[in-house]
C-alpha cells in the first residue's frame, strides 16, 4: 500500500459528510413549510393518521360501515378482512388482474391499489 498525502483537488470524505449533515438537518424545516403550503384535497381531512388503527367510515353497497385499520391497509383488506365482504378477490396484489376491482364514487379502481383511508366517506360497490 502507498500512502498518498489528500489531494487539493476534489471533495474529500470529510467535506462530502458534512454537506450531507448540513442537508439533513434543514431538510424536516423544507417538508413542514412544503406540506404547510399545499392545498387539501377535496374531501380530504387535515388531522394526522396513523401510525395506530385510525377510524374510517363508508358505505358499501350502500350499507354504512365503520372500522378501525391501519393507515396501510388497502380498501380490499378493509372489505375482505374487517368486513368480510368477499365479492372482490386477492389475486396478483399488483393491480394488473382486476379481480379486485370495484366502483368507488363512480369510478372503477382496484381495491388492492387502494388505501382504505382514501375512501372515507365514500360509497363502494362491489
Amino acid at each position: 500500500m502507498s500512502s498518498k498525502p489528500p489531494s487539493s483537488k476534489g471533495v474529500t470524505r470529510r467535506s462530502f459528510l458534512a454537506g450531507v449533515s448540513a442537508a439533513a438537518a434543514t431538510t424536516p424545516s423544507l417538508l413542514a413549510s412544503r406540506v404547510q403550503t399545499e392545498p387539501m384535497a377535496p374531501g380530504r381531512s387535515s388531522r394526522i393518521q396513523g401510525p395506530g388503527p385510525v377510524p374510517v367510515q363508508l358505505f358499501v353497497n350502500g350499507k354504512r360501515h365503520k372500522a378501525l385499520v391501519e393507515a396501510r391497509t388497502t380498501l380490499l383488506d378493509l372489505l375482505r378482512d374487517h368486513l368480510h365482504i368477499t365479492g372482490s378477490k386477492e389475486v396478483c396484489n399488483m393491480g394488473s388482474c382486476g379481480a379486485c376491482t370495484v366502483d368507488l364514487n363512480g369510478r372503477t379502481v382496484n381495491a388492492c391499489m387502494t388505501l382504505a383511508l382514501e375512501c372515507e366517506g365514500a360509497q363502494v360497490r362491489t
